[in-house]
């Protein structure tokens, strides 16, 4: 009969502790413990704060020079694009606007006696541009001589109903084949002119404009 002898492991656990008595985990280096580096050792504390100030006060004046470069940048493309769309719009005595408008009367017929600087608007129903400037042109009508012109924008029928849509009160002259504006050198709306109470142009302009910017012009062509 033979004996099997079984094999016995021992528990990891019964193992004795390799550590020594007494050593616990206050015995480990702290981060206080840790001595400087070089850099901290040399630079005292009140230089390192002014140094990391400096650093971000370099980093906020680039951030400043890099966003004037883009504005400028901006601006400049602005302007070339504005130059270029204006470099067939006259600059010399208005064309004669004695035409009826959508509504059935002559242009400026309401500011006969009204000695002011005029605005000539071309806009479209169908540009989105015009749609932030046509109200803008809605209150410049209420205190000078306004008067737009619609370039392919429909038949009076729908240019009248365009503008009790959307509330616009200004005079129309409906320029549905573009006769109109081509005489005037518009090639892109919104334009706008504005005219000196002998009907010279003063200022001209094209693309998005405020209604403050275009109340200086009027106000200063009446001088």
């Amino acid at each position: 009969m033979k004996l099997v002898h079984s094999s016995i492991r021992r528990n990891p656990l019964a193992e004795p502790s390799s550590s020594k008595p007494g050593s616990s985990r206050a015995d480990s280096p702290t981060i206080s413990s840790i001595p400087p580096t070089a850099a901290e050792a040399v630079i005292p504390p009140n230089w390192r704060q002014r140094i990391l100030t400096a650093c971000a006060q370099v980093k906020q004046r680039r951030f400043w020079l890099h966003l004037f470069r883009d504005l400028s940048l901006l601006l400049i493309i602005g302007f070339a694009i504005a130059s270029y769309q204006q470099r067939h719009m006259l600059k010399d005595i208005a064309p004669s606007l004695n035409m009826l408008t959508t509504q059935g009367s002559m242009a400026f017929s309401s500011y006969a006696n009204e000695p002011k600087a005029k605005l000539v608007y071309f806009f479209g129903s169908w540009c989105p541009v015009c749609r932030f400037t046509s109200p803008e042109v809605t209150a410049i009508a209420q205190d000078y001589p306004t008067i737009a012109i619609a370039l392919a924008s429909g038949t009076d029928l729908q240019i009248n109903q365009f503008m009790t849509q959307e509330d616009y009160q200004f005079d129309v002259i409906n320029d549905d084949n573009g006769s109109i504006s081509e005489i005037w050198g518009v090639q892109a709306v919104p334009a706008f002119y504005i005219l000196d109470e002998q009907n010279k142009i003063v200022f001209v302009t094209s693309g998005a404009s405020s209604q403050w910017g275009l109340r200086l012009r009027l106000w200063w062509a009446s001088l």
